[in-house]
């Protein structure tokens, strides 16, 4: 790990081997050199101002600049760095690069939804069969019997209905597995979203398992509660997951 102390005018002041690695520079070119060269200056003083006001440590994930201009995945733990009279004279910290450990949590994540994917698949394939057999049939009988206005309105209902139950099928699998738009945290109706995923995996639990001969009921004991904040796809894909 790179340990790096910086002092009250965000100045470094010492530097180790790691540091180096990390950060492609030599001490020399970095001490006494502003933090800022390495971390984004606001979140810096925000994190200063912490550290100092509550004299504890505080544990991030940040974006770190190296020399050649190019950016890491930095884990940092700060704490105050005092002086022979117990004085805080500045920061020490502490930090891990973690740019592969954060990629390698991401390629996992995306493979556990792919998995869930592809379980939901058969049975997603099975409605698509139900509802385009359903249209076919229709077809058929309007090519037989044109004139016939009562036959035409029913079939085109049928129809109808049939390729909406397949766009609400594609609606859920792509809400199922495209990537969030942003990381933020927003209102998010938990109850929606409990039934949200209960719709995305019917075909599993409901189709599929009725074919296999193992009927399962799910029963919904849902209160009424105000929005929270969350991510509302990340938290559908983690219910999906339990269900499957």
């Amino acid at each position: 790990d790179a340990i790096i102390t910086v002092d009250r005018e965000e100045r470094v002041t010492s530097w180790n081997a790691s540091a180096t690695r990390i950060f492609q520079y030599q001490d020399r070119e970095i001490l006494q050199q502003k933090i800022w060269t390495l971390v984004p200056r606001e979140l810096y003083e925000q994190w200063q101002g912490e550290v100092l006001q509550e004299g504890g440590v505080k544990r991030i994930e940040a974006p770190l600049r190296q020399h050649n201009g190019m950016f890491v995945d930095g884990s940092l733990t700060l704490s105050p760095l005092r002086g022979p009279c117990d004085e805080i004279v500045g920061l020490s910290a502490i930090i891990k690069d973690v740019t592969e450990e954060k990629q390698l949590r991401e390629r996992l994540l995306q493979s556990e939804k792919l998995r869930g994917l592809g379980e939901m698949a058969a049975g997603i394939a099975h409605n698509f069969n139900n509802a385009l057999t359903a249209i076919l049939g229709q077809t058929r009988l309007l090519a037989q019997h044109p004139a016939d206005v009562g036959a035409v309105q029913k079939a085109l209902v049928i129809i109808e209905k049939a390729a909406e139950d397949s766009v609400r099928t594609v609606q859920r699998i792509q809400k199922f597995a495209r990537r969030p738009a942003t990381s933020e945290f927003m209102p998010t109706d938990l109850n929606q979203v409990i039934q949200e995923a209960l719709e995305a995996t019917q075909p599993i639990w409901k189709d599929q398992a009725w074919r296999e001969g193992r009927p399962i009921e799910v029963v919904m004991e849902l209160g009424t509660i105000p929005p929270v904040p969350g991510r509302s796809s990340e938290l559908r894909e983690v219910l999906v997951n339990m269900i499957l």
